[in-house]
This record gives C-alpha cells, structure tokens and sequence, in this order.
C-alpha cells in the first residue's frame, strides 16, 4: 500500500487523467469548502485549505492545511474533541470519467495533526471496442474488484455468465496499458 508523506504528495500521486490526460479533480461532495486554488508547477491546482464535516448532524468540522499539514478543529462544547477522524477524498477525472483514485486521510484531533495518509483505491474503465470492462484496486483490503458490462445490443443473444461483479485477490493494475490488467483477468476467469 502507498502510504504519502504529505497531503499535496497525495493529491499530486496522478495530477492527470491516464486514459484522456485531463486534469483530475477533487471531488467535494463531502467537503465544507476549500479556499482559493493554486497552481503548483502548472501541474496541479490545490486548495490552501480543505475542510470536513465530523458529522452531518452537528457543527463539527476539521481542517487540514495543505501546505503545513496542519490540522483546526471547531467543534460545539457538547461535542467531543478528542479520538482519531478517517476520512477518503476522491480524486477523478470529469472529462472521460473513466479514472478516479481515493485517498485515506487520517488526523488526530486531539494532537491536532495528521497521522497518515494513504493510497485506499484505483479505478479505471476501458472499452475493448464494445464491453465496458472496469477495475478497482482496493488496496486497504488488499483486493480487486472486476466489472463486466456487455454490449447487448451488439450480440442480444449471448448472454455472459461473467456479467457483474467478481472479486480477487489484488491484482497489480497497469494503468499505462489497462487491456493487459483485464487480459490477465479474462484469463483466471477462465480457471474458476
């Protein structure tokens, strides 16, 4: 598993897309806000800070600073201040949609400090001129998931009995050429 030292090292881990070379994005959906973005070596953009809800339910909030790693935490005095907050941020691309990895953030709160940060998950799409083929690395569970999606309307008739899900021990991702990931794949598909 990739463990980074800094939260700039993990968001800059791809800055680009590795099927359309598009710039990735934070996905915020989950996220507070984060303040102005700046543009590292024209490589990528990151905000100066980046804040998480504790809990949807109350006014619990944590905040890393990007360039010291430095964690503020603002809680209600009912709440407790105290204990370790997890949290995965993706990162995707929106152009093709076809590549995204998460990141594990983990902060002390009573320290105020960022304990570790490391690489959760890959996935990547391809198609191999009609099926949608997609991967995802799961490297905290040391696992990979595989998904088969046929084109049916180019062969109605045959139905997979490989259509949906399976699961495997991990199995190393090649993001340079992915077709070789679901080749190896194809291929211990045949063996069960």
């Amino acid at each position: 598993m990739i463990q980074f030292k800094t939260f700039l090292e993990a968001i800059s881990y791809h800055t680009n897309c590795v099927i359309c070379q598009e710039k990735l994005s934070i996905n915020d959906r989950d996220l507070v806000d984060y303040d102005t973005k700046l543009s590292i070596n024209d490589r990528v953009c990151k905000p100066e800070k980046i804040s998480f809800y504790i809990s949807q339910r109350n006014d619990d909030i944590v905040s890393l600073d990007t360039n010291t790693d430095e964690i503020s935490f603002v809680a209600p005095e009912y709440s407790a201040s105290h204990g370790v907050f997890i949290h995965g941020l993706t990162l995707h691309c929106e152009d093709c949609c076809q590549f995204a990895y998460n990141i594990q953030i983990h902060m002390d709160l009573g320290q105020k400090k960022l304990i570790e940060i490391f690489l959760n998950s890959e996935s990547i799409s391809v198609e191999d001129g009609r099926d949608l083929h997609e991967i995802k690395n799961i490297y905290a569970m040391k696992k990979t998931e595989y998904n088969y999606f046929p084109n049916e309307l180019a062969e109605p008739q045959q139905e997979s009995k490989y259509k949906g899900r399976i699961i495997f021990p991990l199995i190393p991702l090649n993001l340079i050429n992915p077709m070789e990931t679901v080749n190896r794949i194809r291929n211990l598909i045949i063996y069960t």
